[in-house]
């Protein structure tokens, strides 16, 4: 496939509300931003589509994990109940389809960059080292689908290869 083929991605409040979307091209980036506390953790993250990573056009919805998450409606706080991390739920469909295809496999693994602050790290007692990227699944917490993790703490950066979407933490 030589073709660049286009990526729109929509962020979903937790009110149900969805975002315009953000559109680019294979071979382009998506940067992370925007999101609300807790999840600003997470701005500033970047998540590269190399080329031949899709073989369509698709269409993502960017979402807190509401089976992770509580959110007090009266000030629009998030909160995670498991610990502490962040999580992102993406849903992917192709362009055309309404059908959300879980989890959506790419045909090329997509570089994903996520900074953290040594600060708040030292805050919760959590070492840089001790930190990695997973996806949630009804069975708990699984590498499969991440790859080559590695943690700059020079950067403060931590770097994956994603293989599919579904939800990242």
């Amino acid at each position: 496939d030589n073709e660049k083929n286009s990526i729109a991605v929509h962020r979903v409040l937790p009110s149900g509300q969805v975002l315009p979307a953000k559109k680019f091209m294979e071979g382009d980036s998506y940067r992370l931003g925007g999101l609300p506390f807790p999840l600003n953790v997470l701005n500033g993250g970047l998540i590269h589509f190399p080329m031949g990573c899709i073989t369509e056009n698709i269409i993502i919805h960017m979402q807190i994990p509401e089976e992770y998450a509580e959110l007090d409606e009266e000030n629009d706080e998030v909160s995670f109940t498991d610990g502490n991390f962040a999580a992102v739920e993406f849903h992917v469909k192709p362009e055309g389809s309404d059908e959300f295809v879980e989890p959506y496999e790419f045909e090329i693994p997509l570089n994903l960059s996520i900074p953290f602050k040594r600060g708040l790290l030292d805050e919760l007692g959590v070492s840089p080292e001790n930190l990695d990227v997973f996806f949630a699944e009804n069975t708990g917490f699984v590498s499969e689908g991440t790859g080559n993790i590695t943690v700059d703490i020079e950067k403060n950066l931590i770097y994956a290869k994603i293989e599919h979407f579904s939800t990242l933490v």
